[in-house]
């Protein structure tokens, strides 16, 4: 089928016909419309490549029955929406799914599990925002994920430490929070894991060392992120030194407040803050029958706001 021929228009739902069809590529056209469902009589598809388009729509569960697909890609400059479609498990064959660039939201199908033979997952620039399913640790053979540029917010799975053969991870452009899983220190393999420009404020597991000391350089992509700097052994400080991209710029701080007897403090006593970063107000409040006189930096004011932070303080 016309590769890169500028076709127009939209793809007729009459290629349902088409019963023994085992390869569609209409890849880099300006295709409009949308996937017709009715193309659920190609129970024979093997390679489908609609990508590079501007097709729409939403993904058609009835394509259910493509049992033996293993490459499929809709991905970049269409204008998919909509959600995966849990159906779609039986393509239990599956090698590649490309759905990037996407307008694609909310969950990934649980039921896509018991994809185990996949071995790539494109799903970067969609709005996808839910949970990232536990039972995906059964995609066992994954070894490139890309699920940059969404909405992703919730803990990722410790679970997933069956992805033993994953190389390529990037969930960069999100808005996880949550610490990274000790269990993933089996991703021995990992060349490249990618998770800057979140909102991460933890250590990176001990484990992670453990495991991976001996594993090529930029195996951790950090930037952007509020990760601790101080707190580890020499050997793992040595080897994210070593193997990691980790812009001291975008490392935190953590500034404490303490007091004795004789008052109370109010505001947030433990701040993480980065590099240079201004904290929020603390004050001081004595009790009856005391009077304060100054912090141990011989600040003689109740109530302070620090900032320009260089270090743990």
């Amino acid at each position: 089928l016309p590769i890169c021929n500028n076709l127009v228009g939209t793809l007729p739902e009459s290629l349902s016909w088409l019963s023994y069809l085992r390869t569609f590529n209409v890849v880099s056209n300006s295709l409009t419309g949308t996937l017709s469902s009715s193309w659920g009589t190609w129970t024979g598809m093997e390679y489908f490549e609609v990508w590079a388009n501007q097709i729409g729509g939403t993904l058609p569960s009835s394509w259910s029955g493509w049992t033996h697909i293993q490459y499929f890609s809709v991905a970049f400059n269409n204008q998919i929406a909509g959600t995966l479609p849990s159906s779609w498990s039986a393509w239990t064959g599956i090698d590649t799914f490309g759905a990037g660039f996407n307008q694609l939201t909310w969950i990934l199908p649980p039921s896509w599990g018991a994809w185990t033979g996949i071995t790539v997952m494109y799903l970067a620039s969609n709005q996808l925002s839910w949970p990232l399913p536990d039972s995906w640790s059964g995609q066992v053979n994954v070894t490139q994920m890309n699920l940059d540029h969404n909405q992703l917010s919730w803990p990722l799975p410790t679970s997933w430490s069956g992805m033993v053969n994953m190389n390529y991870f990037d969930v960069s452009n999100n808005q996880l929070s949550w610490p990274l899983p000790d269990s993933w220190s089996t991703w021995t393999a990992v060349e490249q894991f990618i998770i800057n420009n979140n909102n991460l404020s933890w250590y990176i597991p001990s484990s992670w060392h453990t495991n991976r000391a001996n594993v090529i350089s930029y195996l951790l992509h950090f930037e952007n992120n509020c990760i601790y700097k101080s707190g580890y052994s020499s050997g793992m400080q040595t080897w994210l030194d070593t193997f990691t991209v980790l812009d001291p710029q975008n490392l935190c701080y953590t500034l404490t407040y303490t007091w004795n007897a004789g008052g109370i403090m109010s505001g947030t006593l433990s701040q993480t803050l980065q590099p240079n970063g201004t904290g929020t107000v603390v004050v001081v409040i004595a009790d009856t029958w005391y009077t304060f006189s100054w912090w141990n930096d011989g600040y003689t004011w109740t109530t302070r706001i620090d900032g320009n932070i260089t270090g743990d303080a």
